[in-house]
């Protein structure tokens, strides 16, 4: 894989452009981790308790990469919110998976998704999963884009030169597992 560096050196890629996508991964990354001492000061009794939150993609709905890979949507091309793979286990297996379920219960405890805004309060809304497969897939046949926006996931995902994902298409017996 190359470096925002050698990019800039091609002229392919703007490299202030590269550097603001990984700092971004980069935040997302981080945000998953909770230091010792934020956990202990959330989790204190002084600490006023957070209304329980809940997200339509935790409970109902999954997003399939065209990898394989089983994340909450399609505003995590980078796979920071994996929740595993087509292809090592089934859809069922992934949906009902521990990372899932332990996600659904920081949602229920008021803990929010690093820089998301997908989750609503939980009143009035079903918070048992749909099960045993999700009531909505959402598939990314290809990461390869043919709209040419100026986003920069897209301009990085059309870049013969940087892969996001191991494959640019979806496999036949990939899709195959999910029919």
């Amino acid at each position: 894989m190359r470096s925002a560096d050698s990019f800039a050196k091609c002229g392919r890629i703007d490299l202030h452009k590269v550097q603001a996508v990984w700092q971004t991964v980069a935040d997302l990354h981080g945000g998953w981790r909770v230091s010792a001492a934020a956990e202990a000061d959330r989790t204190s009794s002084s600490s006023p308790a957070q209304p329980p939150l809940y997200c339509e993609w935790l409970w109902h709905t999954v997003t399939v990469l065209c990898d394989g890979t089983v994340t909450c949507g399609l505003d995590d091309p980078f796979k920071l919110r994996n929740h595993g793979s087509l292809k090592t286990k089934s859809l069922r297996e992934i949906f009902a998976s521990d990372p899932i379920a332990k996600r659904r219960e920081q949602l229920l405890s008021g803990k929010k998704c690093f820089k998301c805004t997908m989750h609503t309060g939980a009143d009035g809304h079903d918070l048992t999963p749909s099960g045993p497969y999700p009531r909505r897939l959402v598939l990314e046949s290809t990461i390869k884009c043919n709209i040419r926006c100026t986003n920069e996931t897209c301009n990085i995902a059309n870049d013969a030169a940087f892969h996001l994902r191991r494959e640019d298409f979806m496999q036949w017996p990939l899709y195959c597992k999910l029919i």
